[in-house]
């Protein structure tokens, strides 16, 4: 029987790690998809970058695609331990995925909203452009329209923290470019 020797074994996990990183930051808007190739190519291959010593590898992912800085200021670096950024990169990406996709009826939109208020207000750049990539201010839009109304009192909405949620979410990723007259102001702004 022949064994089957793959080139890739020979490459230090040092080296594999840094192939990775560069490929997960192909594209650093959504989620880090390049790198499901990769980890496909072959089972050491996917061994390696998936062992214990992967939260690394996602650590340095996630200071790569969002923002660290909020954590850091408000925490410490205590914030910016290696499992830490690991569970918030699986959190903020399938978050991501979901508002990407626009189902305002998914059963965790809560954790979704939760999420993106998080990722607004820890915003240094990287992750309102994360944002902005998902679509989040249609996403939003779209709940305000039409499920914001459903199930209301005297003809308010109900004061749920869902509904609170989608609409801190909208408020904080409104620019001007949401007005089509945003350009006449009533009040001079000096």
């Amino acid at each position: 029987m022949q064994s089957h020797y793959s080139p890739l074994f020979s490459i230090p996990v040092e080296i594999l790690e840094r192939i990775a990183l560069q490929v997960a930051l192909l594209d650093p808007l959504g989620p880090p998809v390049h790198l499901i190739s990769l980890l496909c190519s072959c089972k050491y291959v996917h061994h390696t970058l998936s062992s214990p010593r992967s939260n690394d590898l996602s650590a340095k992912i996630f200071r790569g695609m969002f923002d660290v800085g909020a954590a850091r200021r408000r925490i410490g670096h205590h914030a910016l331990k290696s499992r830490f950024l690991a569970s918030q990169l699986k959190t903020y990406c399938t978050a991501l995925q979901h508002i990407r996709r626009g189902d305002i009826f998914i059963p965790d939109i809560e954790d979704v909203l939760r999420t993106a208020l998080i990722l607004v207000m820890e915003n240094d750049g990287k992750n309102r452009a994360q944002l902005e990539w998902a679509n989040t201010y249609a996403f939003v839009n779209k709940f305000v329209r039409n499920r914001l109304w459903h199930d209301t009192v005297n003809g308010w909405p109900r004061d749920t923290s869902l509904n609170a949620l989608a609409l801190w979410v909208m408020w904080s990723m409104t620019d001007d470019s949401a007005f089509p007259f945003s350009s006449i102001r009533p009040f001079p702004l000096d």
